[in-house]
């Protein structure tokens, strides 16, 4: 886009020298420049900023050329700021952003007029600010701001005075850039004109509570990351399709993208022609040699934005892109029902925004379908887990309705049994709850209190006694649970069903931890995962009862429509023998039943027949 300034190592050093030195004498000509400086920030870039690249040795100290994706960044993060409005950033790793957003923050701290304040955040305080350590954000800014001319820092400007651990302070204009670490209340006690949050998709535990706090101390919030799972804060903020963001793709960099291909698929097998993700097609030379040297989990996570493969997932490979496919698949709630507890009934309510409590219905029950219930129960303690029950249609393997919120286990029973009532057809529903801790309390209360029907008992295989013996309810162990999980892999990699948003969201961030044990990411659940997972179980072991249609019958016991002369038309033109016999059958038939003379019975019948052909 702006491609006059010298972008060649050794061209824009040599153009930049010559600035520094006609601007050492010439005070006319710094003047000029300090003002374009002030007034371009595509200007300051290329002319006066550097970053450092120690992978380039011994041309280390980069002087910041930028690349055309680079100048839109640029120009777009000075118009937010400058707004007061939130702009996400997606990117591939090494794409420059947090260097781009860092600088801008210390353009806009540079200049004269003053007035600007900004925090830069990270989610450990090691990132935020450590001397002489490059990865961390405050040092970023405090190498730009050593490798400018003198006269280009804030009048009065002293290393040591004005440069302090968390802190850079502008003595002209009394402005700061100011450094913190994640935390709950993060940015709160000051007045920002922007924020970053630098790779916020790794904000465990407290993500959406420091964006909360931090909308009150700043109009412009600018989260950066590459992605770590579909799941969280930074995660929702990217995927508002309401939102504006920012998306730096490896392909847009014109040294990774040297050479760029495609393999048009000549057949996709597993999606359809208008959900293909056109990034996911492009290569290069460059990307290649990545693929070679990475493990999927890295290639997902650091070059293909990819939400579902980042994180070390549980559900990866064929599974992961079943999730994705889930993902993509709009659905909206047919009803949302709430609870009366009292008389243990479902009651409408209008759409709700926050569903936590109430009912999500998927599609409403079918007279001739059966379903399973699955429950994960927690202490209904405030901060804690969920509670969840899933209810699965056994006949499209689809989630049909959906159930959070944070109720103690007495509770519970009353839910259970209102849902477990709701979608009883032709037989009751099985209910799978899991009986680790206050779910054997929940258990009992609903056999002894609510007389729930079909209670799934887990099967116990004794190796010594060789019998099978039954536990209340479905027991999550080391063992049960990698049972649970390869039933969700089954379920997901043969695409049987339908899945809701929450639900896939949980499979993204159940990940394997550095000992490879199945959990849920720190600062998510997976509430979700255990209750379909439970849903699942129960469809596969209990018995599955098929449905029998009523059907009236004659007193002869013959169905009544067997015969109905009504319904068989009789030919104009009968040709041969059976067609001329049919159609006196019923021309006779057809007199009879006008007359009110018609006989069902089947003796009857067949004497007409027997008439019929002798006529």
């Amino acid at each position: 886009m702006l491609d006059y300034y010298p972008k060649i190592y050794r061209e824009n050093l040599e153009w930049r020298r010559k600035i520094l030195v006609r601007a050492k004498h010439d005070f006319s000509f710094r003047a000029k420049v300090k003002e374009l400086f002030h007034r371009d920030v595509i200007f300051a870039f290329n002319a006066f900023f550097y970053t450092l690249d120690v992978r380039r040795r011994p041309e280390h100290h980069q002087p910041f050329c930028t690349y055309p994706y680079q100048d839109e960044t640029l120009l777009k993060i000075v118009d937010h700021v400058n707004r007061g409005e939130d702009i996400p950033l997606e990117k591939s790793r090494d794409m420059g952003a947090s260097w781009m957003v860092i600088l801008v923050f210390l353009w806009f701290w540079l200049d004269p007029a003053g007035g600007t304040d900004f925090l830069l955040g990270s989610r450990i305080e090691d990132y935020v600010d450590k001397k002489g350590d490059m990865r961390t954000l405050m040092e970023k800014a405090r190498y730009a701001l050593k490798k400018l001319p003198t006269w280009l820092r804030p009048k009065g400007f002293n290393f040591k005075k004005h440069d302090n651990f968390m802190r850079l302070q502008n003595p002209e204009t009394g402005a700061s850039i100011t450094g913190e670490s994640n935390n709950a209340n993060f940015s709160t006690g000051g007045r920002y004109a922007a924020v970053l949050f630098d790779e916020f998709a790794k904000w465990e535990g407290t993500d959406k509570a420091a964006w909360t706090a931090a909308g009150d101390a700043t109009p412009c919030r600018i989260p950066v990351s590459t992605p770590f799972g579909a799941a969280g804060q930074y995660y929702d903020l990217v995927t508002d399709p309401t939102k504006e963001k920012i998306r730096l793709h490896w392909s847009l960099h014109p040294l990774k993208s040297q050479g760029a291909y495609c393999n048009w698929p000549r057949k996709r097998e597993e999606e359809a022609l208008e959900e293909l993700d056109l990034e996911r097609l492009i290569r290069s030379p460059w990307y290649d040699r990545e693929c070679q040297r990475r493990s999927a989990l890295e290639v997902a996570q650091e070059l293909d934005i990819d939400y579902i493969g980042a994180g070390n997932p549980v559900f990866d490979g064929k599974a992961g892109k079943r999730v994705g496919t889930l993902l993509r698949i709009p659905r909206k709630p047919c009803s949302f029902k709430d609870f009366n507890l009292g008389e243990l009934v479902l009651e409408d309510v209008p759409e709700v925004r926050d569903s936590g409590g109430f009912l999500i219905i998927f599609r409403e029950p079918d007279a001739k379908t059966l379903y399973t219930v699955g429950v994960d129960v927690v202490e209904g303690v405030e901060g804690g887990d969920y509670c969840v029950v899933k209810v699965l249609n056994r006949t499209t393997k689809d989630c049909d309705a959906s159930y959070y919120s944070q109720l103690s286990e007495v509770e519970l029973a009353r839910v259970i049994k209102i849902i477990a009532n709701y979608y009883t057809t032709y037989d009751s529903p099985w209910v799978g709850i899991e009986t680790n801790s206050p779910g054997l309390a929940t258990f009992d209360l609903c056999v002894e209190l609510y007389d729930v029907d079909n209670l799934f008992m887990m099967p116990i295989f004794d190796s010594a006694k060789q019998q099978v013996s039954y536990k209340k309810g479905w027991r999550t162990t080391e063992a049960s649970k990698k049972v649970l999980i390869s039933g969700i892999k089954e379920w997901l990699e043969t695409g049987q069903g339908w899945g809701d948003p929450r639900l896939c969201r949980e499979f993204t961030t159940f990940i394997r931890d550095k000992h490879g044990k199945a959990r849920a990411k720190e600062g998510t659940n997976d509430d979700e995962v255990i209750a379909w997972g439970i849903a699942i179980q129960v469809d596969l072991i209990a018995p599955l009862m098929d449905f029998i249609e009523d059907i009236k019958t004659r007193e002869d016991g013959l169905p009544y429509d067997v015969f109905n002369p009504k319904a068989i038309p009789i030919p104009n033109d009968p040709v041969t023998i059976e067609e001329r016999c049919l159609a006196t059958v019923m021309r006779k038939q057809k007199e009879k039943l006008e007359a009110g003379l018609f006989d069902h019975s089947i003796d009857s019948f067949n004497e007409t027949i027997q008439n019929g052909w002798g006529g």
